[in-house]
Parts: C-alpha cells; sequence; structure tokens
C-alpha cells in the first residue's frame, strides 16, 4: 500500500459535497482517514499549519502588536518602534530557491524571491477580487437574490464558460 496522501482525502471529500464551511469539511475528511494512517495526514497537515502561523506571526510583528518593553522615562511608542525591528530580525521567510531562513540571513536573492512570491499573491488576488466584484455587480443589476438565481447565460459568461 502506498502513503496516505491527505490531499487526495480532501480532494475526493470535495468532490463528494456541497459542503462550504472549512470546520464541517475537517470534520467529513477526518472521518475518512484510516486510523493508521492518522500520523501521517497529520504530519502532512502540520507543514501547511505551521506555514500559516509564521505568516500570521509576521503579520503581527509587522504591525507592532506584541508588547514592546517599557522603560521608565520612555513612551510606550518609542519602546515599540526600537524593539519591533529586532524581533522582526527573527521572521522566518520564505526566499530563494524554496528555502526557509530567518530575515537577518537573507540574501538579496532571497528577498527579491520573497518580493515576488507577494507580489505574485497579490496578483491572484486582485484578479478574484476582479471577479467576485462582477459577479455582485451582476446579482445586483438582476435584482437576484443568489448568484444561481441569474440565468445560466450570465452565469456561464461571468465563469468562463459556454452555457
Amino acid at each position: 500500500m502506498s502513503e496516505f496522501q491527505l490531499r487526495h482525502c480532501v480532494r475526493d471529500v470535495l468532490s463528494r459535497t456541497s459542503e462550504a464551511d472549512p470546520g464541517v469539511l475537517a470534520g467529513l475528511v477526518l472521518d475518512e482517514i484510516p486510523a493508521d494512517a492518522r500520523e501521517v495526514a497529520l504530519a502532512q497537515a502540520m507543514r501547511l499549519f505551521v506555514r500559516q502561523i509564521i505568516s500570521e506571526n509576521r503579520t503581527a510583528h509587522h504591525r507592532g502588536s506584541s508588547a514592546p518593553v517599557h522603560r521608565s522615562g520612555q513612551s510606550v511608542k518609542v519602546a515599540a518602534i526600537r524593539d519591533n525591528w529586532q524581533r522582526r530580525l527573527h521572521d522566518r521567510v520564505h526566499g530563494a530557491d524554496s528555502q526557509w531562513k530567518i530575515l537577518a540571513d537573507c540574501t538579496y536573492e532571497d528577498l527579491c524571491a520573497a518580493a515576488n512570491e507577494r507580489e505574485e499573491l497579490a496578483a491572484r488576488n486582485s484578479a478574484w477580487a476582479r471577479e467576485y466584484r462582477a459577479m455582485a455587480s451582476a446579482v445586483l443589476d438582476a435584482g437576484a437574490e443568489t448568484f444561481s438565481d441569474l440565468p445560466v447565460e450570465q452565469q456561464a459568461a461571468l465563469l468562463g464558460g459556454a452555457s
């Protein structure tokens, strides 16, 4: 038997249900994982989960959300500015050649790769936003309650398909 692939299990569950809530979907996936494959599945899921937490921490550090060490006679704002940049040196960055590094150890190539990755993600998100705005406008213009209330031809045109 080949090694269990969590990605395939999730895709199978998605193909069999119209459920949209990730929490409910996670439960359905859990029900599909054989008992002897749970450790393998957890190991596969942990990489993505850890990456998500890294991203959340980086965003929090960028906003300066961590409580700075306050010294007597110094403003909290000054302390935050002083301390935040030093904490950010320990941010984890996905750099060149798909290598993960601490920000302080990043080369020019690593930083350019990280910037490129974020620009590509921003462009994809912007394209999705434009698509959803067009769908929202069509629903509003038609006086429809939901996207599925639009005529099939309009749905197909908006989704880039043929009816």
